[in-house]
């Protein structure tokens, strides 16, 4: 029996057998299959660009799944996921899932390397960008006493808020509901004004602020102007 290579990968086998009476070739092939590295594969389905770029929001749960070509997991081979650079929100799970939930800052460019090995020590490895997008955060405009004013003096008070938007462009707008005639609100948040004599005591306001994305805070505030005593003068008849 004469036996012949003639497939990489693919072994022929040509048997020759011989007899008094027949001379027979019987010939069949078997199919090696050869030990392959694997390939991670995105998901067709999700939502890639033309750079593999890949788009996550703010305080929105992200996950994909990384998909792994190897044709010797038909024959028992398993895989290892490994992670060469995430950033802090995002994790590896040992399924070869990226998850996370990405805050506010973490807005931005993030560069992602993973790894994927097999039982034999074949690797492959993976680069993409994860770009978290910015989602609106209502502003809040801070509680907190105002101070007094006092009678005939000029006051001003700067109202104090949080935005964590700020960092990525966003602006206020204040406006206010039942202001006193004395006392002025500027769009930046100032309160400004000179109250008189008939201004003395207790007043109530409701400060608005507005952000880009049209969302609000309101806050009340109680401000109290304070007498000054005024020198009596006669009354001529």
């Amino acid at each position: 029996m004469r036996m012949l290579k003639i497939l990489a990968g693919v072994m022929a086998l040509v048997m020759l057998t011989s007899c008094t009476a027949v001379n027979k070739v019987t010939s069949f092939v078997i199919s090696i299959a050869e030990d392959a590295a694997p390939i991670i594969n995105i998901d067709p389905e999700m939502s890639v660009s033309s750079s593999d770029n890949l788009s996550a929001n703010e305080d929105s749960p992200f996950s994909l799944q990384l998909h792994v070509a190897d044709d010797d997991l038909q024959y028992g081979d398993k895989l290892t996921f490994s992670a060469v650079q995430l950033p802090s929100w995002l994790y590896l799970t040992l399924d070869g899932v990226l998850e996370g939930t990405p805050e506010n800052g973490d807005v931005g460019t993030h560069e992602v390397q993973v790894r994927v090995t097999d039982l034999s020590g074949e690797s492959d490895e993976l680069s993409l960008t994860i770009v978290v997008k910015n989602t609106n955060d209502a502003p809040i405009v801070l509680a907190g006493p105002l101070g007094f004013a006092t009678q005939d003096m000029l006051y001003e008070q700067q109202l104090e808020y949080e935005d964590i938007d700020l960092i990525h462009g966003d602006k206020l707008r204040f406006s206010a509901v039942n202001l006193p005639e004395w006392l002025k609100l500027t769009p930046e948040g100032l309160l400004t004004g000179t109250p008189s004599n008939a201004d003395v005591g207790v007043h109530e306001l409701v400060v608005q602020a507005i952000d880009k994305g049209k969302l609000t805070a309101e806050q009340s505030y109680a401000i109290e102007v304070k007498n000054v005593n005024d020198s009596p003068s006669f009354i001529t008849k």
